[in-house]
C-alpha cells in the first residue's frame, strides 16, 4: 500500500535533492550555533548507526549526512531515521532549540516505550514530522493538541507503529488543531474506535492512512465524504463494520481506497462519476456485494482492482475492457457469472485473477492477444469450456498459467514462440484430450507442471521430461490415459519435490534414489510388482507416500523407517507378514492406510506411539490377537477401521468408535458390537453353544476370505 503514496514523497525528495546537491556558497555555510546544537545533540543520544559518527567540526555541518540547511545556514531538515537511536530526549535536549526545523524524521529507531517528547510542539516551523516505528508509546502529548499557536505549518504527520494509549484525550482531538494537515498516517497504532467527529476540523486532509488498527471496530464515518481534497483513504485490517458510505466512492478527488480485510464491513459500488480520479480500488476480504456498475468503465485512471473474497455477483461489465491503464485485476472468490470480456486493449495488464467464480463459456485466444506485459493469469475453479486459449502460451512475460478445475476440452494444438520464462502451468481437472503438445517441452524454466485428471493420451518417457524440464519441482501427471516409461538416469529432476503419476500404467519405480528433495510421491493405481525399494526410506524429506493399488508384496531389506512421514498409503497391494514394530518411529504420521493386503500377526502395541495419528485403516487383512489398549489412547485419532480381520477379545470402550470400525471380526465382543462374554470366559452351561459357534465361525471365515479377495479385486479396479 505504501508504494501507492509516493507522489507526495517524490516532491519532497526532489526538493531535498536540490538542497543537498547545490553548490556551497558563503551565504549558506553552517552557522556556528547550529553546529554547536547538532554536536550537542550527538553527545546526548545513544546510537548504533554510523551516520552521526561522521558529524565532525572539520566539515561544514550543512554537509553532514541527514542535515539540510537553508540559504542562511539554519538547519531546516534533520533525518535521523534508521540510526538505531535509543535512550531518549530529555526536556533540555538541544533538538528543541533547532527552531528553524521544517522537516524532522526520527522513524525506525529504538526509543522503546518512551513517551513522545512534548517539546516537539515548540518547533513551530515544522511542516513534516515522522516518528513512525520509533518505539515511542503512550498518549499524543497534550502540547500537540494546542498546535493552533505552534505547529500551524505542519502538513504531514507520520506516527505509524506508535502504541497510542486509549486513556485520556482521544487521538482525534489531540491532532484536530493542526489546521493545515494534509497527510495523517497512524497505521498499527492500536487506535480505538469509533472515530471521533473532531477529525472533521482537518479540512485539508487529503491522505488518511489508518491501516492495521483492529480495535477501531466501528463503521466508517459519513463525514469522511466531506473531505473535499481526499485522495487516499486506507483502512485495511481495522475490523470495521456497518455499511460503507457510497458518497466516499463518488468523491471526484479520490485516487486510492483500501478497505482490505474488514470482514464485517458491508457495502456496494455506486454509479461512478464521469470525472472520477480513482486509481486503486482494494476491497478484498470484505462483505461488499452486488453487481459491478457498468460505469466502472468510466474510471479511466484505474490501474489496480482488488475485489477478491467478497460477495459480488452478476456479469463482469464489458466496459472494463476499456480500462487501458489497468495493471492488476483480482476478482477471485466471488460469484461472478457469464463470460469474460476481452482485455485485448489493456496493454499494461500484468496480473489477472478471476479464479473461484461461476464464470462460463469459451475463452477466445483473441481476448489476450497483445498483452505482452501479462505475468500472471489464474482462471481456475470456474466453468469455462471450449479450447484452452493458446495465445497465453506465447506471451513473453508470462510466468504463471493456472486454468485448473474447469471444463476446457479438445486437443491443445502445437504453438510457436513459447514463453521462455513460464514457471507454472496448471491444466489439471479439465477434459483435455490427445497427446501432450511437443511445444510444452520448450518451457524449460517450468517449476510446476500439473496435467492430472484429463484425458491426455500417448506414451511418455520420464527421461525426456527430466531433460526438458531441468528446474521442475512439481510434476503431476496422474489419472490420464498416458503410458509412462519411468526409467531415467540419476542426473535428472534434481529439484523435484512432488511427483504424482497415479494411474499411469507404470511397471516399475522411477529411479529417485539420489533425489533427496522429494516430499510427496504418488505412484498409486499402477502395475508395479515386487518389493518396495529401501531407498524410499532414505529420502529425508519424504512426507507423503502413496503406493496403493499396485502388486507390491514386501519391503526390501534392510530398511530404516524415518520419522518424517505424515501420510502413508499402501492399501490394495499383496503385502504379507507382520506389521513391523519399527512403525513406532513414525512420530509425525497423520494418516496410515495398509488395508486390503494379506498382513498377519497382531497389531503392534507400539502403534500407540504415533501420537499425531488422525486416521488408521488396517481393514481387510488377516491380523489376529487383541486390540491393543494403546491404540485407543491416541488423542487425535478420529477415523479407525479394523474391520474384516481375525481379531479376538473385547473391544476397549475408551473411545466411541462405531460398529463399522470392527465389522467382520467374529471373535470380537463388546458393547459396540452388541456381543459380550462374561469376565474370565463363558460358563460350562454355554460351552456347547460356544463350540457350535466356533465351528460356524470357521466356515464363515472361509467364506469371508473369498469375499475379501473379491473386495480386493474391486478395490484395485
Amino acid at each position: 500500500m505504501r508504494s501507492s503514496f509516493h507522489d507526495h514523497w517524490l516532491v519532497q525528495a526532489v526538493i531535498l535533492c536540490v538542497l543537498c546537491t547545490r553548490p556551497t556558497a558563503a551565504s549558506n555555510q553552517c552557522l556556528r550555533d547550529q553546529e554547536t546544537l547538532l554536536l550537542q545533540l550527538r553527545s546526548e543520544l545513544s546510537f548504533i548507526g554510523t551516520m552521526m559518527m561522521t558529524w565532525t567540526p572539520t566539515k561544514d555541518c550543512c554537509r553532514w549526512d541527514g542535515v539540510v540547511c537553508d540559504r542562511d545556514g539554519h538547519v531546516i531538515v534533520l533525518d535521523l531515521s534508521h540510526e538505531s537511536l535509543y535512550g531518549g530526549f530529555n526536556q533540555s535536549s538541544s533538538l528543541f532549540d533547532l527552531k528553524f526545523l521544517q522537516n524532522l524524521n526520527l522513524a525506525y529507531n529504538s526509543f522503546v516505550s518512551l513517551a513522545i517528547p512534548s517539546r516537539i510542539g515548540e518547533l513551530s516551523n515544522l511542516e513534516y514530522l515522522n516518528l513512525s516505528s520509533s518505539g515511542f508509546a503512550g498518549q499524543i502529548p497534550i502540547e500537540l493538541s494546542q498546535l493552533t499557536r505552534n505547529l500551524t505549518a505542519l502538513t504531514e504527520l507520520n506516527l505509524d507503529g506508535i502504541r497510542i494509549s486509549p486513556m485520556g484525550i482521544k487521538w482525534e482531538q489531540a491532532i484536530s488543531s493542526l489546521p493545515n494537515l494534509q497527510k495523517l498516517s497512524m497505521s498499527n497504532c492500536y487506535l480505538v474506535g469509533p472515530i471521533d467527529p473532531s477529525l472533521m476540523k482537518l479540512k485539508f486532509l487529503s491522505i488518511i492512512l489508518l491501516d492495521h488498527n483492529s480495535n477501531l471496530s466501528s463503521p466508517v464515518p459519513d463525514f469522511f465524504a466531506n473531505f473535499r481534497n481526499l485522495k487516499v483513504l486506507s483502512l485495511s485490517s481495522c475490523n470495521l463494520n456497518g455499511t460503507f458510505p457510497e458518497k466516499i466512492l463518488q468523491l471526484p478527488t479520490l485516487q486510492i481506497l483500501d478497505l482490505t480485510n474488514n470482514q464485517k464491513l458491508q457495502g456496494s459500488l455506486p454509479e461512478f462519476p464521469d470525472n472520477g480520479s480513482l486509481k486503486n480500488l482494494k476491497l478484498s476480504s470484505s462483505k461488499f456485494s452486488g453487481q459491478l456498475p457498468n460505469s466502472i468503465g468510466k474510471l479511466m485512471n484505474l490501474s489496480r482492482i482488488e475485489l477478491s473474497n467478497c460477495n459480488f455477483s452478476g456479469n463482469i461489465p464489458a466496459s472494463m475492457a476499456n480500462l487501458t491503464k489497468l495493471v492488476h485485476l483480482d476478482l477471485s472468490t466471488n460469484s461472478f457469472s457469464g463470460s469474460i470480456p476481452s482485455f485485448q486493449i489493456c496493454k499494461n495488464l500484468t496480473f489477472m485473477d478471476l479464479s473461484q467464480n461461476l464464470l462460463s463459456g469459451p475463452v477466445p485466444s483473441s481476448h489476450f492477444a497483445g498483452l505482452q506485459k501479462l505475468v500472471y493469469i489464474d482462471l481456475q475453479n470456474n466453468v469455462f469450456n471450449g479450447a484452452v486459449p493458446s495465445s497465453l502460451f506465447s506471451i513473453p512475460c508470462l510466468k504463471k498459467i493456472q486454468l485448473s478445475n474447469n471444463q476446457f476440452g479438445d486437443q491443445i494444438a502445437e504453438f510457436s514462440n513459447p514463453s521462455s520464462i513460464l514457471d507454472t502451468l496448471d491444466l489439471s481437472n479439465n477434459n483435455l484430450q490427445g497427446p501432450i503438445p511437443k511445444s510444452f517441452f520448450q518451457f524449460q524454466n517450468l517449476n510446476i507442471l500439473s496435467l492430472t485428471y484429463n484425458n491426455f493420451t500417448g506414451n511418455l518417457k520420464l527421461e525426456e521430461m527430466a531433460t526438458s524440464f531441468p528446474n521442475l519441482m512439481r510434476l503431476e501427471l496422474s489419472f490420464n490415459n498416458l503410458a509412462i516409461d519411468a526409467s531415467f538416469r540419476n542426473g535428472g529432476f534434481q529439484l523435484l519435490t512432488v511427483l504424482k503419476m497415479a494411474s499411469s500404467k507404470l511397471k516399475q519405480f522411477p529411479n529417485l534414489q539420489y533425489h533427496s528433495r522429494i516430499t510427496n510421491l504418488d505412484l498409486s493405481d499402477n502395475q508395479i510388482h515386487g518389493e518396495i525399494p529401501n531407498w524410499i526410506w532414505k529420502a529425508q524429506y519424504l512426507a507423503q507416500l502413496n503406493l496403493s493399488s499396485n502388486y507390491l508384496q514386501d519391503m526390501q531389506k534392510p530398511y530404516d523407517i524415518p520419522n518424517s512421514f505424515t501420510s502413508i498409503d499402501f492399501s490394495g497391494n499383496q503385502l504379507k507378514g507382520e506389521i513391523p514394530p519399527t512403525i513406532a518411529s513414525l512420530k509425525s504420521l497423520y494418516v496410515l492406510n495398509i488395508s486390503h493386503n494379506s498382513l498377519t500377526g497382531p497389531i503392534p502395541s507400539s502403534i500407540g506411539n504415533l501420537t499425531q495419528l488422525r486416521s488408521l485403516d488396517l481393514s481387510y487383512n488377516k491380523l489376529d490377537g487383541t486390540i491393543p489398549l494403546q491404540l485407543l489412547d491416541l488423542t487425535y485419532l478420529s477415523f479407525l477401521n479394523l474391520s474384516y480381520n481375525k481379531l479376538t477379545g473385547m473391544v476397549p470402550n475408551k473411545r466411541t468408535f462405531t460398529e463399522t470400525s470392527f465389522l467382520g471380526n467374529h471373535r470380537l465382543c463388546g458393547s459396540v458390537l452388541n456381543r459380550s462374554l462374561k469376565d474370565g470366559g463363558p460358563d460350562t452351561s454355554s460351552m456347547l453353544i460356544i463350540l457350535v459357534s466356533v465351528f460356524l465361525v470357521g466356515e464363515a471365515e472361509e467364506e469371508e476370505e473369498d469375499t475379501i479377495e473379491e473386495d480386493k479385486r474391486a478395490h484395485r479396479q
